[in-house]
């Protein structure tokens, strides 16, 4: 397994709807890490279960840009 490939683990594990919503994620919040609201848009057509599924994933993948924003979250 490469770097890149382990930086996006729970990605790969996305069914094919959902990663293009990870990336459009990922690309918007790595824009501007300050935002407060983030608009984006897909070509295809996702059920909310599929954009639910590609923010878990990209929050597994990328615990830093929550972290270092919004300091330690404490999930129970």
């Amino acid at each position: 397994m490469t770097l890149k490939e382990s930086l996006s683990f729970y990605r790969s594990l996305l069914p094919k709807h959902s990663k293009p919503v990870y990336d459009c994620l990922y690309r918007e919040i790595k824009k501007d890490m300050t935002a407060l609201c983030y608009q984006f848009s897909v070509l295809d057509k996702v059920t909310l279960d599929e954009c639910s599924s590609a923010y878990l994933a990209l929050i597994m993948d990328h615990p830093e840009l929550y972290l270092l924003e919004y300091g330690i979250v404490n999930f129970q």
